[in-house]
């Protein structure tokens, strides 16, 4: 499994391993839940510009800006993705990022939990 995720009392941490770690220059992520703003599932991913990593065929890892806005990407297939909106970190103690796109087997439970523990939802 190329990222694992963790549901912690005040954030998601995502771990990445093997060649997703080095494709998307990421150990992990920590998304503190009071930043997360919006959670869906399986959505279509405006385009974005590779700035650091992977985009061949449906394969996206790595870093990405749009509209001058940082956004961070590490999946296979579009149809197991997460996708969080977030508020925007100041890059330090909370992501930088104002969108995450990440791979996993079962968006739709893992939004459905993180949506239990997001206190910002719009």
């Amino acid at each position: 499994m190329p990222r694992t995720f963790e549901l912690k009392e005040t954030h998601l941490l995502i771990q990445f391993s093997g060649l997703t770690r080095f494709m998307s220059f990421k150990n992990e992520l920590s998304i503190p839940y009071r930043i997360i703003r919006q959670i869906g599932a399986g959505e279509k991913i405006p385009f974005a510009w590779k700035i650091a990593g992977v985009a061949v065929g449906d394969v996206m890892e790595g870093h990405f800006r749009r509209n001058g806005e940082w956004h961070f990407y590490s999946f296979e297939r579009i149809e197991h993705t997460l996708h969080l909106e977030l508020e925007g970190g100041d890059g330090k103690d909370e992501p930088a990022y104002k969108r995450i796109v990440i791979g996993v087997d079962d968006p739709d439970a893992l939004a459905e939990a993180l949506r239990e523990r997001c206190p910002n939802l719009a």
